[in-house]
């Protein structure tokens, strides 16, 4: 994907996000490449339609998916602070 509709100013930040925990998920070979292909909005619906997309966002803590890279900064600082909050939670930590 390119930074195609994103606005100069945040090239840089989106790039440094990419490959950040709160953005990655670990999948196989041939699936990451065709999930890398496409926004994740459209690979989710491909890979898991209906009821299955919504089990897959939140087993995975995704939350609401945006459809374009315009609202990828927000995307990720929500899914940062749900997998702090889950860490969190299972090594016995109240959140601050």
């Amino acid at each position: 994907l390119t930074m195609l509709h994103v606005p100069d100013e945040r090239h840089e930040s989106y790039k440094d996000m990419r490959d950040r925990l709160p953005n990655l998920q670990l999948l196989e070979g041939k699936k990451n490449v065709k999930k890398q292909a496409a926004l994740p909005s459209e690979w989710l619906d491909r890979q898991y339609p209906g009821a299955t997309r919504q089990a897959y966002e939140e087993l995975h803590l995704l939350g609401e998916v945006p459809e374009g890279l315009d609202e990828f900064g927000a995307f990720y600082e929500a899914r940062r602070e749900r997998l702090e909050e889950k860490i969190r939670r299972l090594l016995g930590y109240a959140a601050d």
